[in-house]
């Protein structure tokens, strides 16, 4: 008589992922869920912060933190390096310390390679932010938008044009104003001229009636010509 196949595991027990499996032989597709990698953690919020960081500083500054993002994480790294060479003796593979945790050296090690990691992330994520915010910078229309100078500009729509709630100050109640996302792509400079930009604007048209109706009904890709005083952003983001 020959043994048939064996529904349990090592040990006769089953392991858990098969434990609900009608087949013998178990789940033919196994996926157990472990628990969340919170290693992860630390990359993420160090890129998001740089990030946020990096938005609001200088583009001098802005290098200088990538820079030295890159610098630290690179002699984090070189530490873990001979670190793990010069750890004498070799443990066996799979050893570990007292009460199965990982040895002093493997724990040191780690901590760099996750501090470098976490550094690398930042660098990455500030160096993102700081070309966005150099383009928001580029060309002659933030020059002119901090003398709040008027200007004639061609734009592209691009996005939904919105009305913005009504406000009321005092016995009086102004209209809502017309929000349009849009990028300007030419602009007449103060010297007669033109130049071709390519910088984020928000357009922000009070006019009423029929004529907001229009520029409501404006669709993404549309071009326009329009005449108006520039403004500098209240906050990060299009001008």
């Amino acid at each position: 008589m020959t043994p048939g196949p064996r529904a349990a595991g090592l040990g006769g027990v089953r392991p858990a992922v098969h434990a609900a499996a009608p087949h013998p032989l178990g789940s033919a597709d196994p996926r157990g869920e472990g628990p969340p990698d919170l290693r992860l953690i630390p990359p993420a919020l160090a890129a998001w912060a740089a990030a946020a960081l990096a938005l609001g500083a200088s583009g001098a500054g802005a290098a200088a933190g990538i820079a030295l993002c890159l610098l630290t994480a690179v002699l984090l790294l070189v530490a873990a390096v001979r670190g793990g060479i010069r750890q004498r003796p070799r443990p066996a593979p799979g050893a570990r310390g007292p009460g199965g945790a990982p040895g002093p050296g493997r724990s040191r090690r780690a901590l760099l390679l996750g501090a470098a990691v976490s550094l690398l992330c930042a660098a990455a994520g500030a160096t993102g932010a700081a070309l966005h915010a150099a383009d928001l910078r580029r060309g002659p229309l933030p020059q002119q938008a901090e003398r709040y100078a008027r200007t004639t500009a061609e734009v592209t729509v691009t996005g939904d044009p919105r009305l913005t709630r009504p406000e009321v100050r005092g016995a009086r109640r102004s209209a809502g104003v017309v929000v349009i996302p849009a990028e300007a792509v030419r602009t007449d400079t103060p010297d007669g001229g033109s130049a071709e930009v390519r910088t984020p604007v928000l357009l922000l048209v009070t006019d009423t009636g029929d004529r907001r109706s229009a520029w409501l009904r404006l669709l993404p890709s549309t071009r326009l010509r329009v005449a108006a005083r520039l403004a500098p952003p209240s906050r990060a983001g299009p001008g």
